[in-house]
């Protein structure tokens, strides 16, 4: 089992990448969530330990790993057309 900061990593890598676009917190939640299912479905073993709650836009991980997500997104695509580096 990965930590879910492993997971979202991973995505937020794919961005960086260019293998994944227009990535924001809601997206990020959202293929959180379908890779979770995926695993569920594919092995019979979660991905990660966290529970998604039932948002007003759809699953959402709990806030304490949200809030730590959206500094991380937030510095790393503030546009579009942006990018902004790595950090240290």
């Amino acid at each position: 089992m990965y930590s879910t900061f492993c997971v979202a990593n991973a995505f937020i890598g794919r961005a960086l990448d260019g293998r994944l676009r227009d990535l924001n917190s809601m997206k990020l939640q959202k293929l959180m969530f379908f890779a979770q299912a995926w695993r569920l479905e594919k092995k019979g073993i979660p991905l990660f330990q966290d529970t998604f709650l039932h948002g007003a836009t759809g699953p959402a991980l709990p806030f304490s790993v949200l809030a730590a997500f959206l500094g991380v997104i937030r510095g790393l695509f503030p546009g579009k057309d942006e990018r902004a580096p790595a950090p240290p």
